[in-house]
């Protein structure tokens, strides 16, 4: 059965995703390591969902298929300057970490 695309931004999978923002946020604002762990699990937990809803509910729209990303890009550049700034990473490893999203960026762009 095939998929319909949904011209709308509010579907359950695009707030899913959109949920990354707010999780990523309030990454940068906690500084406990249990709270900050829970966050990446839940904003994992997130990542999964909204795939798994829009294929479950053949909903797919060319927002979600913007936001997906651009959520998770947002969630991890987060969590990279919180960790540069609390000094758990160098800035050479968020170079290296930043380096490979613009490497996959590319290759998507390729492909």
């Amino acid at each position: 059965m095939a998929h319909t695309e949904t011209p709308t931004v509010l579907t359950v999978p695009n707030l899913v995703s959109t949920s990354r923002v707010v999780l990523a946020v309030g990454f940068l604002a906690m500084d406990a390591v249990p709270v900050r762990l829970a966050l990446i699990g839940v904003a994992s937990l997130t990542d999964f969902l909204d795939g798994w809803i829009a294929r479950r509910t053949k909903v797919v729209s060319r927002y979600g298929a913007l936001i997906d990303p651009v959520a998770d890009r947002f969630f991890v550049l987060c969590v990279v300057i919180a960790y540069v700034v609390g000094d758990q990473l160098t800035v050479w490893q968020a170079v290296v970490i930043f380096f490979r999203d613009i490497m996959s960026l590319i290759g998507w762009f390729t492909a």
